[in-house]
């Protein structure tokens, strides 16, 4: 196992257009004190769905293949796929059994261990659950799930094979662990973390830019200051990472691979009096202060950039849309009359997909919700929503929840394994 000491061969060049000059920038590690892993009481007195009414929920979030949600109370709500323990019950989908050999080893009866089996249990959970309290803001990211508390506490769970948790070990965690203090913002891959803290800064947990897989960080690493939000950006087509960074100024810069080695990065301003940043699987939005929409990225042959044209991939910011009130995770906005607007093809099954818990497991024969090329209001009165691969989650303004897409693990809520191509209300009382 190699554990990054240092951001080896990663430089970072400032080239910020508004004052004509190139910095560069020097990257070493800083830990940021070491974090606490002191059990907190942040789980709730009643586990039981069914000793409580029906929670106001205020907010959603939709992970590879579990969801999450808050409620008014601060009471954290989790559901879907538990293979790697995101869901935060304290259990697992899946274990691993020893595989014996045929020969005996000299203490008699006993096989000698070659390898490990994985076995499955079904601890998936197909209605929502409430795993954590006191929480004031929620994130499912690929196989992980995050919680900053009232007091900005930063709580996570899941896969963490890459450290991408930053409790500073590998091991995936079924349960709400204490992370660190301080923090504002929080934006992962599943593999790699962007945590934004209250004074601004901006810091890396897990795996490094670049092609190394087995090159991550167990501790925080500074990136940057000045930061409001940031969150990853894969629309360069260079899969080696990149990163799209709000500023406190509402200057929006882009942080770039230059190559495919990643040997060097490059700063560059991408836009002014913005608002607000957000990610799809690899595209990224800029919102600016007066309600349009620029996006960049991969537009294909179905505009799941939301852009018309037969232009496969757009390197620069375009023009998508207007009349936009909020952009979120995945191909959504909110209007200004309150629409959900949507687009491109929504895939809802895959026939193959490798191992669960594997983001590159083969797909064919997919099934399509088909909302067209350009944004195109699919919901009304809605107050946000979220979803980046397979499925997806809308909450409205009064408190009601809604999923659709695949539904292999139960990640939508409704109790069973049915995918939906229409959004469906759920409940989160267990009768």
């Amino acid at each position: 196992m190699k554990i990054a000491k240092k951001l080896t061969g990663f430089v970072l060049v400032m080239a910020l257009l508004l004052s004509g000059c190139a910095e560069q920038v020097g990257m070493s590690p800083q830990t940021d004190g070491e974090p606490s892993n002191t059990a907190q009481d942040v789980l709730p007195e009643i586990l039981d769905n069914a000793e409580i009414p029906e929670p106001y929920i205020i907010s959603v979030s939709a992970g590879e293949n579990h969801t999450m949600a808050l409620d008014d109370e601060g009471n954290v709500w989790a559901w879907g796929d538990n293979i790697f323990g995101q869901v935060g019950d304290g259990k697992f989908t899946t274990y691993l059994e020893p595989l014996y050999s045929d020969d005996y080893s000299e203490m008699e009866g006993t096989g000698y261990v070659i390898d490990t089996v994985r076995k499955d249990i079904d601890n998936d959970v197909y209605t929502p659950k409430i795993v954590m309290s006191g929480a004031a803001a929620i994130f499912a990211r690929g196989d992980c799930s995050f919680v900053i508390t009232a007091d900005n506490e930063l709580y996570a769970w899941g896969k963490n094979d890459r450290a991408q948790l930053g409790d500073g070990t590998t091991e995936n965690k079924s349960e709400p662990t204490f992370i660190m203090g301080d923090v504002l913002h929080v934006d992962s891959t599943g593999y790699r973390t962007l945590i934004v803290k209250t004074d601004n800064t901006l810091w890396l947990l897990g795996r490094n830019f670049g092609f190394e897989w087995e090159d991550y960080f167990t501790e925080p690493v500074l990136l940057y200051d000045g930061v409001q939000k940031a969150v990853f950006d894969d629309s360069h087509a260079i899969n080696a990472g990149g990163l799209l960074i709000l500023r406190t100024d509402n200057l929006v810069l882009a942080y770039e691979p230059t190559d495919y080695n990643a040997d060097a990065h490059v700063f560059f301003q991408a836009f002014q009096d913005a608002a607000d940043i957000s990610r799809a699987s690899q595209q990224v939005y800029i919102l600016s202060e007066n309600g349009s929409v620029y996006g960049r990225g991969p537009n294909g042959n179905d505009g799941s950039l939301g852009a018309m044209g037969d232009e496969f991939w757009l390197f620069s910011f375009i023009p998508i849309t207007s009349g936009v009130k909020k952009i979120m995770q995945g191909r959504f906005f909110i209007a200004d009359d309150d629409s959900l607007l949507a687009w491109g093809n929504i895939p809802l099954s895959r026939d193959t997909r490798g191992e669960r818990g594997d983001y590159g497991g083969g797909m064919t024969d997919m099934e399509y919700v088909v909302y067209g090329q350009t944004p195109t209001p699919i919901m009304q009165d809605i107050a946000m929503a979220d979803g980046v691969r397979f499925h997806y989650i809308a909450l409205d303004n009064d408190g009601a929840v809604y999923t659709w897409g695949q539904n292999s693990y139960g990640q939508l809520g409704t109790g069973d394994t049915e995918n939906r191509s229409e959004p469906t209300r759920i409940s989160f009382i267990i009768n």
